[in-house]
């Protein structure tokens, strides 16, 4: 993440998640098991309220509430009902993407994530399969687009309870017609672009109203009982829960019973169920991609970096392009897709005025990701979602260079050529290339280690193995310290691993590119194998100053991290964070640049959890290059729940 310009004072409030924005007049009320409908029609009738729609596999009824009826009343009432099981009241998830008027011209995102690559691939299914249906529920698709054209089937409107076979959008609703083209626009057809999954089939369904920018939690929760009831194996919902309300408040949604058990439902019935982070730069938690059984997506840019505006936190998946220009018409920075609204369309690049578009935000990042689960499925039908969410993860990349899960990417940003390779069935020698570099955050001076490993991921031996690394950033970044001679001699067995080492010296501050690239030769076809690994390391000397104070930064989140300004401006080695409680003065937290997660004009103190309510005193100390020192005054961060 990124820091912003403006800075907070020195005391911070850390509040904890707010009220969610809800319905104002309905609550969702789960009755008992056998509850008859005479019982349901008192409960309602007992606060003055009525029955408005249901899902009946659920045991869900929507009640609207008489006026005057408080929410939170209505619910206190029901609960006191004994053939009441459950009452929540029927929060509103606003759409996840940030419309950036339209155009279409360079479909980076799908190079990002290897689908190109992955496209040739001579393995079933490398291109989706129209057995697999995505369920886009959202604003409706336009299937009459030019390049949805013969794509959509029979859909399903929340709102008016219609399975009318095709609720298109009218103008001002051209997001689900943009994540649906993002997910499965059809391709090689000469016009418009193409989409991730090309041949899976699209089911509309759609939650808002002509203009409207928010949905009930119920018509979510009934949209996608509806699509799994109607044989979608992947869901894409480009929405959450998080508000921005002010340039640094942000307010997110609670999590709901019901909602849990509307996704737990559908991942029970084989589905794989993907929802946007948000857009809010907060590590509060968004639904439904907070949910159990949800994959949730962070947004990473054209350099591969997390977005500014991303959430991210724990209960990221993995990451996928999002976009980041926010600029007219920039397919440069931003996600082309599909509109179905002439006002947000660019007309020189489309093929009427009303055709494509470009935009950012998490919501483009999910469809990719639903892209690739209806590619895993069509290259095998026989999978589960278990195990295709499970390849999702394990062959993400980490374009840091880190190891594992963290908060920015979760596993990594998706990469569909990796996860096609790594699971081909009847796969012979197959090769996975992955690359660690130490340190993760070198200093100029230090030695820079990256080891590529090569592992035989297929059924047979794989001859002549070799690696070789490629660096980019200049000469003035690296110099080659040492470099192994490759080892071709001995086969690599299936299943079997070798590793070669290499290491470099930081030279000056800067981004360093390492492209690690086996080779091999497969044992029975005679066929040449390659595979290829990209990650990178930044080069930054810390720098501490004269003076100047510490400054929390905005929309800290308690029991989680916050963010730290710390004003730097001459060389320093090292820097070192210290928490302590202000009235007893004890150390709770320490921290150095081993642990710092370090970002433009600051760091982000991770790791921070289990803190109790109250005040904290945070400080830092820099060490110079010269080995001197020089401490920051203490500031106070209030941790509030």
């Amino acid at each position: 993440m990124r820091f912003a310009a403006a800075m907070l004072t020195a005391v911070l409030v850390v509040a904890g998640p707010a009220a969610a924005k809800r319905v104002p007049d309905e609550v969702m009320v789960r009755f008992r098991p056998g509850a008859a409908a005479e019982d349901v029609r008192r409960a309602a009738a007992g606060i003055g309220a009525r029955v408005a729609d249901e899902i009946p596999r659920l045991r869900v009824r929507l009640l609207k509430l008489p006026p005057g009826l408080d929410v939170d009343e209505a619910i206190d009432r029901l609960r006191r009902n004994p053939n009441v099981e459950l009452a929540e009241p029927n929060q509103l998830f606003r759409r996840k993407g940030l419309p950036n008027d339209p155009r279409l011209n360079w479909q980076w995102g799908l190079e990002q994530i290897g689908a190109t690559l992955a496209w040739g691939l001579t393995v079933t299914g490398a291109q989706g399969s129209p057995d697999v249906l995505i369920a886009v529920v959202d604003s409706g698709i336009l299937s009459a687009h030019p390049d949805l054209a013969g794509k959509v089937v029979a859909g399903y409107d929340t709102i008016t309870g219609g399975g009318n076979g095709d609720p298109d959008p009218g103008p001002g609703n051209g997001h689900g017609t943009f994540v649906a083209s993002i997910a499965a626009a059809v391709s090689d057809n000469g016009i418009g672009m193409a989409g991730t999954a090309q041949r899976a089939r699209l089911l509309a369904v759609k939650l808002y109203e002509t203009g409207s920018w928010d949905a009930s939690e119920f018509m979510i929760v009934k949209g996608v009982t509806w699509a799994v009831d109607h044989g979608a194996k992947v869901i894409n919902m480009s929405l959450g829960s998080c508000f921005q309300l002010t340039a640094t408040v942000v307010e997110c949604g609670s999590p709901t019973v019901i909602g849990a058990d509307a996704a737990r439902d559908a991942w029970e019935r084989g589905a794989v169920l993907v929802a946007s982070a948000g857009n809010e730069s907060t590590t509060q938690f968004s639904y439904p991609a907070a949910y159990p059984h949800v994959l949730g997506v962070a947004a990473t840019n054209r350099a591969d970096l997390p977005t500014v505006y991303t959430n991210y936190g724990g209960y990221i998946d993995v990451a996928a392009p999002g976009g980041e220009s926010f600029l007219l018409c920039d397919p440069t920075d931003d996600i082309i897709g599909a509109t179905s609204d002439p006002a947000e369309a660019c007309p020189a690049l489309g093929f009427s005025p009303s055709d494509f578009t470009t935009a950012a935000g998490t919501s483009m990042s999910a469809p990719f990701v639903a892209g690739l689960a209806a590619v895993l499925f069509g290259a095998d039908p026989s999978r589960t979602n278990a195990e295709v969410a499970g390849l999702i993860r394990a062959s993400a990349d980490q374009p840091l260079g880190a190891t594992g899960w963290n908060d920015l990417y979760g596993y990594g940003r998706i990469n569909m050529y990796r996860a096609l390779r790594s699971s081909a069935p009847g796969s012979l020698a197959a090769l996975e290339v992955s690359a660690g570099i130490t340190p993760a955050r070198p200093q100029p001076g230090d030695a820079v280690t990256v080891v590529v490993g090569l592992r035989n991921s297929g059924t047979e031996p794989a001859g002549e193995p070799d690696a070789a690394l490629e660096v980019s950033g200049g000469i003035d970044r690296v110099a080659l310290e040492a470099a192994p001679a490759g080892s071709a001699t001995t086969a690599l067995g299936a299943g079997e691993t070798r590793s070669w080492a290499w290491t470099f010296r930081a030279v000056s501050p800067g981004p360093v590119s390492f492209s690690a690239v086996a080779s091999a030769v497969d044992g029975v076809t005679g066929r040449g194998l390659t595979a290829r690994r990209d990650s990178a390391v930044v080069v930054a000397a810390t720098r501490a100053a004269e003076g100047g104070a510490l400054v929390p930064y905005p929309n800290p989140v308690a029991g989680d991290e916050f963010r730290l300004a710390v004003p730097l401006e001459s060389d320093a080695a090292e820097l070192t964070v210290f928490v302590h409680g202000a009235a007893s003065m004890e150390p709770v937290y320490r921290a150095t640049w081993h642990d710092l997660l370090r970002a433009e004009g600051g760091v982000v103190v991770r790791g921070v959890r289990g803190w109790a309510p109250g005040l904290y005193l945070v400080r830092a100390r820099a060490k110079l290059a010269g080995g001197t020192t020089r401490d920051f005054a203490a500031v106070k961060v209030m941790v509030k729940r």
